[in-house]
């Protein structure tokens, strides 16, 4: 049996995560039915679209141009001097249409 032959149950989502706009490719995204931009638990991750405005909003329309939904994770430890930069992160992205957001760690989610 090959992928193309599985059908989810319905009500069922098949979602991915991506770290960097870079990753999104054609050649895997219509596979998917959501997405979840970024990689909530490395900070250091280079690239990283959750520490990335302007790539984040990119992704976000990029994927919903494909008819992806799209749900943002914020970051699950970040440091003291990039906390400032969740909220407009977070803003950003709600902006740019995401479908939801999850929310790791609950300072942040004061924060927001």
């Amino acid at each position: 049996m090959n992928s193309q032959n599985i059908k989810p149950a319905h009500g069922i989502e098949l979602c991915t995560s991506i770290g960097r706009l870079r990753d999104i490719h054609d050649d895997w995204l219509p596979y998917y039915d959501s997405v979840y931009p970024g990689d909530p638990f490395c900070n250091l991750f280079k690239e990283n679209l959750l520490y990335n405005k302007e790539h984040l909003r990119d992704a976000v329309t990029r994927l919903k141009e494909n008819n992806k939904k799209v749900y943002l994770t914020t970051p699950v430890e970040p440091w003291t001097d990039e906390s400032e930069q969740i909220v407009p992160l977070v803003l950003s992205a709600i902006e740019a249409g995401v479908d939801g957001i999850e929310v790791l760690n609950e300072g942040i989610f004061y924060m927001v």
